[in-house]
């Protein structure tokens, strides 16, 4: 996974995705996933069930796609897609969860432009069942700062507010 297509995505959900690092980055991804899914569906779920009929819509589209490619004879095209299932087989996915996580936190919520907090980001990798120690602040920290994300720089827990008057 590199950083520069991190930074090049325009959304977060796109730098989401490629800090997850679950599929290799060629342009048949969405296809091949796709296919995989509906394959999934229909060898899972009976026919009368609704995620079976969407499987079967999915297929028919992938066939109907493979077809006009023939029709048309661009084999250039099918060679292409050749290629890239190679790639995506032999892809083995090396997720990055603190940049995954950062980009979740920062992304989701873009009305609030504030710093993170780093014990929310360390709550959240533990969550996900990510080995959290002593080194795990100074990768946050130098992920964050790749990815230009604002980090709190107050240590602890803020102060609490009193909303009484004394």
């Amino acid at each position: 996974m590199a950083l520069a297509a991190i930074r090049k995505a325009a959304t977060w959900q796109e730098r989401f995705k490629l800090a997850e690092n679950k599929e290799p980055g060629t342009p048949f991804d969405r296809l091949f996933a796709d296919a995989m899914f509906a394959l999934k569906m229909v060898k899972t779920k009976s026919p009368e069930d609704p995620a079976h009929t969407l499987a079967r819509q999915i297929l028919a589209k992938l066939g109907q796609y493979l077809a006009y490619t023939i029709e048309r004879g661009e084999s250039q095209h099918l060679h292409d897609m050749a290629a890239a299932l190679n790639v995506w087989k032999r892809h083995t996915p090396k997720p990055d969860p603190i940049r995954a996580t950062l980009i979740a936190l920062a992304g989701m919520f873009p009305e609030h432009k504030h710093a993170l907090a780093k014990r929310h980001v360390k709550k959240n990798l533990i969550r996900l069942k990510v080995r959290v120690d002593e080194s795990t602040d100074k990768q946050i920290v130098r992920c964050a700062r790749e990815l230009g994300i604002p980090l709190c720089q107050d240590p602890g827990r803020p102060k609490k507010i009193r909303t009484k008057p004394m």
